[in-house]
């Protein structure tokens, strides 16, 4: 800033500040501005916390003439960085976590946000950007089982600042069940069992027609597990999901089929003769339907008897055979089997 004495009135043809840093600063000339008895003019791109000498000047007729020296000093320099905190990590399975943080600027302005990550063991950082208006992000294809540290970053002109180092570790795995086997199927249910692996809470039993596009789910906590309300004759795809007690859910098993039988197929399976082998009389049963009639044959086909029977019961007395191998043929109401026979 510079005041104009100027009794006579004579006209000023320039006027301004020459000013240099005070120890081993030149002079810069720079023009002032104003009107009237006053003008001033603004310094920028000082070095903070320096000591400068200024003067003010005018020039009419020629002639310059210079104000006294002044001095000043700028203020040190106040750069405040930004606050930077890492939070927890959440959202955590076997193969993925949410990084979590958060950034408040200071002084300058925040230009790059984001997370450095890596394994807890043997890993180099790797960087995300993320904006600091969402300051998470979600990590995946993981380690199951694997220590990881991460931290929240923000970069200013000043250079980076970093918080606080979090650690997670990733769940460990679910092993799906093997062997899944089924086993007595009839025209509408089926068994179905499996090996587990590791500690398990429960069981997903999907089953679906062969070919389908969705999967019908049954829960459990028992195995092996009957499949109910099956169509007969009709061919399953069936898997089995395991939850575990880390809270995980496993990959569903190999997928295996299954054929349930018809109904009289069901039912013809259901006639039993026993004893066999036997020394002499046999036992002939069908809780399904009522046997018709019996024939034995023996090994070349020729028919050794025939009874007819009515009833879902009955036996036959074969004291009088010779020992070998007889076949006896049972007719029911849903169709015909044929049972081989011993005779000792």
């Amino acid at each position: 800033n510079a005041t104009i004495t100027n009794p006579d009135n004579v006209t000023i043809t320039a006027k301004g500040f020459e000013w240099k840093a005070t120890t081993g600063g030149t002079y810069t000339q720079i023009a002032g501005t104003g009107t009237g008895n006053t003008f001033t003019a603004n310094l920028t791109g000082l070095t903070a916390n320096t000591s400068y000498t200024f003067k003010a000047f005018i020039t009419y007729n020629g002639t310059t003439v210079y104000g006294n020296e002044m001095t000043f000093t700028t203020n040190s320099s106040s750069v405040t960085p930004p606050t930077v905190t890492t939070d927890n990590a959440t959202n955590i399975t076997t193969h993925t976590a949410t990084l979590n943080g958060t950034v408040t600027a200071g002084t300058e302005t925040v230009m790059v946000t984001g997370f450095e990550w890596k394994a807890t063991v043997g890993g180099a950082y790797t960087p995300v950007n993320v904006p600091s208006t969402w300051m998470f992000y979600d990590l995946t294809g993981l380690t199951p089982n694997t220590g990881y540290t991460f931290r929240a970053f923000a970069i200013t002109a000043s250079g980076t600042t970093y918080g606080n180092e979090q650690t997670f570790t990733t769940l460990e795995t679910c092993a799906a069940p093997t062997n899944v086997t089924a086993s007595n199927i009839t025209n509408n249910s089926a068994d179905i069992s499996w090996t587990q692996q590791g500690d398990v809470t429960s069981w997903d039993v999907n089953y679906r027609v062969a070919g389908a596009d969705a999967w019908n789910s049954a829960t459990t906590t028992t195995n092996p597990y009957t499949l109910t309300g099956l169509s007969e004759s009709t061919t399953y795809e069936v898997q089995v999901i395991a939850y575990c007690t880390n809270g995980v859910t496993s990959d569903p098993s190999a997928t295996i089929t299954l054929t349930t039988v018809g109904i009289n197929d069901y039912e013809l399976n259901n006639v039993v003769v026993y004893p066999n082998p036997t020394t002499g009389m046999i036992q002939i049963q069908n809780p399904e339907s009522r046997i018709q009639d019996v024939e034995v044959y023996d090994a070349y086909g020729k028919m050794l008897n025939a009874v007819t029977v009515n009833d879902n019961a009955t036996s036959l007395d074969l004291s009088g055979y010779a020992s070998g191998t007889y076949f006896v043929k049972i007719v029911t109401e849903n169709g015909v089997v044929t049972k081989r026979v011993v005779k000792q």
